[in-house]
């Protein structure tokens, strides 16, 4: 008896990632529309997958929304519609931010609060991420698309962050200036020198202890994907793992790529970056973002219109509201995948 042995290759595939707190608008779309066809075109060729929603959920940006929040907030409106009314007091924030520097060191002393854990500082944050999750599942549901985690750069390990820099520091890689511990990716890759902590003083040694949970000031975005690579790595020793990050990012991407390839992971040729062009004219922060509940909506009056021309048909139609929003919904992702990435 011949006894075949079939190996059954993991991927991991990031895709969506909107920011917690704010409405899911159109620039997240052609993420998740793309990222919801490679899952499922994984899966149908066998492989195991998991579907990552990455969720911006930690930053400066939330000390600039909790200092809006003092100062905008309203708990009534709160109820009645939580991830409304928290972009519009990010957007009036960002209009007293763009005149005024001090609320920007707010921003960041705040955010500096969450870092450190404290738990006055966290209390909203958690609520709003609980919020924005809630929301977001209701607005996939309508896509037709699931996601097998919620993550988020909150959930990235910080004691993970600080060992890869302390592990790029030994490399002799890093560059510590007054502001800020960097990495030199420049001088035998071309790839800038991007910043790796925002510091106001760096010890040689890196430690982390729970009464000085992050001593050197706040970690960004690079470190923090990192951090979360190497994560995945240790819970799911993935064969592929597939960020769907519009081309905006190519060169954050490339660093931090590069970057785990320098520490000598093995793995790091798994990694792969689809990327695709980015939807511009937008602004979260001016207050100009175009969101998927009206884009869906005038999809749906398109159709209504076009079902109506032809009235013999249009009567025989059991629910033409229902109708019309599935078809419109399909026409946005038919539009959006028709086109070269």
């Amino acid at each position: 008896m011949i006894t075949l042995e079939c190996t059954i290759l993991t991927a991991l595939l990031e895709y969506s990632s909107p920011n917690i707190a704010k409405k899911f608008h159109v620039g997240h779309l052609r993420s998740t529309i793309i990222g919801a066809f490679l899952i499922n075109l994984y899966r149908t060729c066998g492989w195991e997958t998991v579907a990552l929603n990455y969720l911006g959920d930690w930053g400066k940006q939330f000390g600039l929304i909790a200092v809006g929040y003092e100062k905008y907030g309203n708990d009534e409106a709160m109820r009645q519609d939580p991830i409304k009314h928290l972009y519009e007091v990010y957007v009036k924030i960002n209009a007293d931010a763009d005149g005024d520097p001090s609320v920007h060191d707010a921003a960041r002393a705040y955010f500096k609060r969450m870092e450190d854990g404290d738990e006055s500082a966290l209390l909203k944050w958690r609520q709003w991420r609980a919020d924005s999750i809630e929301r977001y599942k209701a607005e996939y549901k309508v896509l037709n698309v699931e996601f097998d985690e919620y993550i988020g750069e909150s959930m990235v390990g910080r004691e993970v962050q600080l060992e890869a820099i302390q592990k790029l520091t030994d490399m002799g890689l890093v560059e510590v200036s007054e502001n800020a511990t960097r990495i030199d990716l420049e001088t035998k890759h071309k790839l800038g020198k991007p910043v790796l902590l925002k510091t106001g003083e760096f010890r040689h040694r890196l430690y982390v202890t729970d009464a000085n949970p992050l001593p050197d000031g706040t970690t960004i975005y690079l470190t923090r994907d990192i951090g979360g690579a190497i994560e995945r790595w240790n819970g799911y020793k993935f064969d592929k793992m597939i960020y769907v990050v519009a081309n905006q990012q190519d060169m954050h991407v490339a660093q931090f790529f590069k970057i785990l390839d320098l520490m000598g992971y093995e793995w790091a040729n798994r990694l792969e970056h689809i990327n695709f062009g980015m939807v511009t004219g937008m602004s979260t922060r001016k207050g100009t973002a175009v969101f998927l509940d009206q884009i869906i909506k005038d999809s749906q009056d398109v159709m209504m219109e076009q079902m109506q021309k032809n009235e013999e048909k249009y009567n025989q139609i059991e629910n033409p509201e229902y109708v019309a929003r599935e078809i419109g919904i399909t026409a946005i992702k038919v539009q959006d995948m028709q086109a070269k990435r």
